[in-house]
C-alpha cells in the first residue's frame, strides 16, 4: 500500500476500511499516529512493522491481527461499535 513512505506522519483510516493488508505500511519510520475505524476486522502480517508508532488502540471490531507491533503499546477499544 505505502511501505517504505517517509512523509507519512499521520493517517486517518476512512469509516468502511475492513482490512489492511500484508506490509501495507512496512518501514514507514515517521507514521506516529494512526487512527482506525470502527469497522476494521483485519490486520495483515507487518501491517505496520518498523513504522514509527509507539501506542495503537485496536477497534472492537477486530477479529484478526497477524502482525507483528515491537516497542508499541496496544490497546484494545471496548467502545468501538461491533
Amino acid at each position: 500500500m505505502c511501505s517504505n513512505c517517509t512523509d507519512l506522519t499521520d493517517i486517518e483510516f476512512p469509516h468502511g476500511l475492513e482490512e489492511i493488508g500484508k506490509q501495507a505500511f512496512l518501514d514507514c519510520r515517521n507514521l506516529t499516529n494512526i487512527k482506525l475505524p470502527a469497522t476494521l476486522r483485519s490486520i495483515g502480517m507487518e501491517g505496520f512493522s518498523n513504522s514509527g508508532l509507539t501506542t495503537v488502540l485496536l477497534p472492537a471490531s477486530l477479529k484478526k491481527i497477524t502482525v507483528v507491533l515491537v516497542d508499541v503499546r496496544v490497546y484494545r477499544s471496548k467502545y468501538a461499535k461491533q
